[in-house]
């Protein structure tokens, strides 16, 4: 952890928290885009998730002090994966089998680049774009989704997923009002949601974004998403498998998705 985190001259690598970590609070930098410039531009460059860390430690500069502000960067994900690997000892891919995608029957779920699902799909897996090249055709890129991404998966797993974490099977119900009240506002360019642990929250605005549009969940850069919509009760999974879709796949949601179920949960209501 030494000279992991030093922020105006200032080290602050002990003070970093696991609630920082998945606040994403924790004020380090984003090794993610760096490393993935160099993975296209040198196809001999490769890393590991460990490497990855180190070499953003001697490369970037940190962006606050612990708990201070909202930077999302998948160094937070990996340092959780390696705190995972150093209690379980245990792969970080091993305990996701293990504590995840078996007791809930994810049976097509798998870690790219790390492991194999359990029942091979009998559709092809889409691409997964990124101005215009193929993601997971970049050799090695898998080291550095790792932690902060990597779960392959069709949408009835992540449908599976979402209703685990509401229902009590995979965390306390305590723990899951935790995870969406500890938050903090993300701040530019997502300026309409608050970030609890792990979570995304749409934040509602009277007029603009009334209450009942309110939802909770994740989406990831590549314009995959999944939210649960407390007012009509509906689980909402999605991708667009495309990085340049993330605020697009926000946007399909709210503006989309979610208007029409409350249409059609006035039109039951009025029958």
């Amino acid at each position: 952890m030494k000279g992991l985190h030093i922020y105006k001259g200032k080290e602050y690598s002990q003070d970093i928290k696991i609630k920082h970590l998945l606040k994403q609070t924790s004020g380090l930098y984003d090794v993610f885009y760096d490393l993935w410039e160099k993975m296209q531009n040198d196809p001999t460059f490769n890393t590991t998730p460990r490497e990855a860390v180190l070499w953003g430690k001697d490369h970037l500069k940190t962006v606050a002090v612990p708990g201070k502000k909202h930077f999302y960067t998948d160094t937070n994900y990996y340092l959780l994966g390696f705190i995972i690997e150093k209690i379980t000892g245990k792969t970080f891919h091993e305990v996701m089998h293990e504590l995840i995608f078996e007791p809930l029957g994810m049976d097509h779920a798998y870690m790219f680049g790390f492991s194999k699902p359990k029942k091979k799909s009998d559709f092809p897996e889409a691409g997964l774009y990124f101005n215009n090249i193929d993601f997971r055709s970049v050799n090695g890129v898998h080291q550095i989704d790792y932690a902060g991404g990597s779960v392959t998966a069709p949408l009835d797993d992540f449908l599976i997923f979402m209703k685990a974490l509401l229902n009590q099977k995979l965390i306390k119900k305590e723990t899951l009002e935790i995870m969406l009240n500890d938050d903090v506002n993300m701040g530019f360019p997502t300026v309409g949601f608050r970030y609890g642990y792990s979570i995304w929250k749409m934040k509602t605005i009277p007029v603009i974004l009334p209450d009942e549009y309110y939802a909770w969940g994740c989406v990831g850069v590549t314009g995959a998403f999944m939210f649960y919509h407390p007012a009509t009760e509906s689980y909402i999974t999605g991708t667009f498998n495309d990085f340049a879709y993330r605020g697009k796949a926000l946007e399909f949601m709210a503006g989309k998705i979610i208007k029409e179920l409350l249409k059609y949960k006035k039109a039951v209501a009025n029958n």
